[in-house]
């Protein structure tokens, strides 16, 4: 029997665009699914397939999240990642 390529189980487009469901989009931030269809109606990017199938793309949520809610770098920063490449 021959074997499926995994290529074909993933669920990504020939571009390398990752979708994702409600679940999968709640996982990712932490969040329930009713949490997830409060974003949807504040402007959450989604493509709805049908009247009970919706579906995200992983990268504009993210960016979506990040620009919404002014996502930033909380802490200290390493004194290594300040430093220019090429310098100990």
């Amino acid at each position: 029997m021959a074997r499926m390529s995994n290529s074909l189980t993933q669920p990504e487009t020939l571009t390398g665009l990752k979708f994702g469901d409600k679940n999968e989009v709640a996982k990712m931030l932490g969040l329930c699914r009713r949490s997830v269809d409060n974003l949807m109606a504040a402007g959450l990017p989604h493509c709805k397939l049908s009247p009970r199938k919706v579906v995200f793309d992983l990268a504009e949520v993210h960016a979506w999240v990040k620009q919404r809610y002014s996502c930033q770098r909380i802490g200290k920063v390493s004194d290594q990642a300040i430093q220019p490449a090429g310098q100990k």
